[in-house]
């Protein structure tokens, strides 16, 4: 069953939360289609989930939108960045998309790392599962990306039997970047739906001055378009994180869209939610303001 969970947080401080079991997900394939100009409608049982809708910004105005009984929450706007690699012969045209600096300074990235003794591994077999699955929880718990939003690769047994299931189905990969034997980087970006998804990407804090992520992100590629892709596109999936504008070579304007029976106790429930979301919007502008944001998350990440 999936499970929308309503976070009433300050910044990355979740004070608590409000699970809503969900009774159908109606998905779509956020690439191939236009941008929706008006709310769907919700013809099956509630609550209803979309995720990821591909919209015209001038629908979703409205955060609560009361329709024909029922609530329509649309929490943000986000870019969904991606990248459509049907449009790319292999990995040296999908390089020509960056500018000669930008591509100089990519390699350049790369071979820095390699003369420094990294090295890489990708698996994409049955057999390879529990090698990268053991390796990528010994590198996730111990990345800013843990301590930050608790969001590194599960290590329970049942997420390691959907992998192995994906594998055996020829739609698994993931990557491991090495420094002395040793696992400091890992990337996972099973297929899905004729997309490549950036599901967990993880790096130990004490290698950022050599790049692991975006180094670990060109190997893949690399592999990708060698291999031929098994999927049209390559997606990012939500947020606006300065290595998926890089990488990307395009962008949708997207949305989730809960919908809920238009109840009292629902609206209130939603409105509480965006007035946490506002006093932690202006909180993060203070921070901005007096430049202690970055300096909060470099503590955190020493730590």
């Amino acid at each position: 069953m999936t499970i929308y969970t309503v976070n009433f947080q300050i910044g990355d401080f979740v004070f608590f939360t409000k699970k809503i079991p969900i009774a159908s997900v109606v998905k779509c394939n956020v690439f191939e289609s236009e941008p929706l100009m008006t709310l769907p409608e919700a013809n099956e049982a509630l609550p209803q989930f979309y995720p990821n809708l591909n919209v015209d910004s001038d629908i979703v105005d409205n955060k609560v939108t009361l329709k024909k009984g029922k609530l329509y929450y649309i929490r943000s706007l986000y870019n969904n960045y991606f990248i459509k690699l049907s449009d790319y012969n292999n990995f040296d045209e999908y390089l020509l998309k960056f500018s000669s600096k930008s591509r100089s300074t990519l390699k350049r990235k790369v071979r820095k790392a390699e003369e420094a003794g990294f090295t890489h591994k990708l698996y994409s077999k049955v057999e390879e599962v529990a090698e990268f699955h053991s390796f990528a929880c010994c590198v996730g718990k111990y990345t800013y990306q843990n301590s930050l939003f608790d969001s590194s690769i599960p290590s329970n047994e049942g997420y390691r039997n959907e992998m192995l299931e994906l594998a055996r189905k020829g739609l698994f990969l993931g990557g491991i970047l090495f420094k002395d034997e040793k696992p400091c980087a890992y990337l996972y970006t099973p297929v899905n739906e004729e997309q490549y998804l950036y599901t967990y990407l993880g790096y130990l804090p004490d290698f950022s001055a050599f790049s692991p992520g975006t180094v670990l992100q060109f190997k893949v590629f690399q592999h990708i378009f060698d291999e031929k892709p098994k999927a049209k596109f390559f997606n990012f999936t939500e947020g606006n994180g300065q290595h998926k504008v890089f990488f990307s070579t395009d962008k949708k304007i997207c949305c989730n869209c809960l919908i809920l029976e238009g109840s009292v106790y629902n609206y209130s429930l939603l409105k509480m939610q965006i007035i946490f979301d506002l006093f932690s919007a202006f909180l993060g502008k203070m921070l901005d303001k007096f430049n202690l944001r970055t300096k909060i998350k470099k503590l955190i990440r020493k730590q």
